[in-house]
């Protein structure tokens, strides 16, 4: 990176691989090629990262952490847990590069780092747009600890960027909804104002016809996304008729 905002600071740290490092002459060498493959199995993200949160040498620069990661770790709570540790002065932003990278860290390290997440799918084309969305979201302030909660169970707590659509769907029988409670909260990270909404009953509107179905398919889709058990996955699928990555189609003649 050769420029960047008059208030920020661009630091590059060496990435530890076991025992040993990569040397200069190396990544030179990556860094002319255009197209490469390069095994990056047992890297050790939380050395580095460690290095650079824990870095107290200009404390007016506003820190911005870029994490790309396109495999495993052995220790992913760990770097999780750093990030959360030092969400008050730094900010982690992540990419997972690839099919094989570990979409769980991706997704968690920068929720705790109060940053934004980016997948980026094998044989993406939008790579350009996806990196400049990354560093809009880092150079704007943001709203923390935004939450929703539904009948009093509160969903995870996620960062909020400009122009960012916030969607919840919740699944509940019809005895449940006569008494649904629904509440959004959220504060700004550089100021002490907050925000707290609650609605009830009467305050959702009830949808009939194809739009009413759409909304159904679109909440167990997004209530298939939350399960971590892929036979769960497969029992909601087949339930409710919705599709998702570990169903199967069949056809009886």
């Amino acid at each position: 990176m050769l420029s960047g905002p008059g208030a920020y600071k661009v630091d590059v740290v060496p990435l530890y691989i076991g025992n040993g490092r990569y040397q200069c002459d190396y990544v030179a060498q990556v860094a002319g090629t255009y197209s490469y493959a390069v095994t990056m199995g047992g890297t050790d993200i939380y050395q580095p990262m460690n290095s650079v949160l824990a870095d107290t040498s200009n404390q007016n620069l506003k820190q911005r952490v870029f994490l790309l990661t396109d495999g495993q770790v052995s220790n992913p709570q760990q770097v999780i847990d750093l990030a959360r540790q030092y969400n008050e002065t730094a900010r982690v932003f992540s990419f997972g590069l690839g099919s094989g990278c570990d979409k769980h860290l991706v997704t968690q390290v920068a929720q705790a780092g109060r940053g934004s997440h980016t997948i980026v799918e094998d044989g993406c084309s939008e790579l350009n747009g996806l990196v400049i969305n990354a560093l809009s979201n880092a150079m704007e302030p943001s709203l923390k600890d935004s939450q929703i909660t539904w009948n009093g169970k509160v969903e995870n707590k996620k960062e909020l960027f400009r122009n960012m659509l916030l969607y919840s769907t919740h699944l509940m029988t019809e005895q449940e909804f006569q008494s649904v409670s629904f509440a959004f909260f959220t504060s700004a990270a550089d100021s002490k104002e907050s925000m707290n909404l609650t609605f009830e009953n009467r305050d959702f509107k009830q949808l009939e016809g194809d739009k009413a179905d759409a909304l159904f398919k679109m909440a167990i889709h997004n209530e298939i996304q939350k399960q971590e058990s892929t036979e769960k996955k497969k029992e909601l699928s087949v339930k409710h008729q919705v599709l998702c990555k570990t169903s199967m189609i069949g056809v009886l003649k």
